[in-house]
């Protein structure tokens, strides 16, 4: 689903909210290994941006495509909460900050692994790979 007008994800967003359980397909490998292309991923509605931890996978609109990527920090200045979100291909770069009108909901189906958690937590602490 790329180039969605925001009138578009907003009829997603409902009918995504309506249905516990909503499923999306990843179609890019910048969640790989735990979401590879193709993978179907179950979705639950976040009725709360700030309820969300660091690691929960997420799938929002960003530049008019849903993007599949996992929580880093959360942000409360401002008139909205945010989230940045980071992908595991590049798990050392922030994204753009995550409002709660552009997010689809939360992926149940699938979560990283403590392992690969870990890596990216030492990875970011002393700037290498492990």
């Amino acid at each position: 689903m790329n180039d969605l007008t925001p009138e578009e994800f907003k009829a997603v967003q409902k009918i995504a909210f309506s249905h516990e359980g909503f499923q999306f397909k990843v179609v890019s490998d910048s969640m790989r290994p735990v979401l590879k292309v193709g993978s179907l991923v179950r979705l639950k509605p976040v009725a709360d941006i700030t309820r969300l931890k660091r690691f929960d996978i997420i799938v929002f609109r960003d530049r008019g495509a849903l993007t599949c990527h996992f929580v880093w920090t959360h942000n409360t200045l401002g008139a909205e909460p945010t989230v940045t979100t980071r992908s595991l291909k590049y798990p050392g770069t922030d994204d753009l900050p995550v409002p709660q009108s552009a997010l689809l909901g939360q992926v149940r189906s699938h979560r990283i692994p403590l392992m690969a958690r870990a890596r990216i937590l030492l990875r970011n602490l002393w700037g290498r790979n492990f």
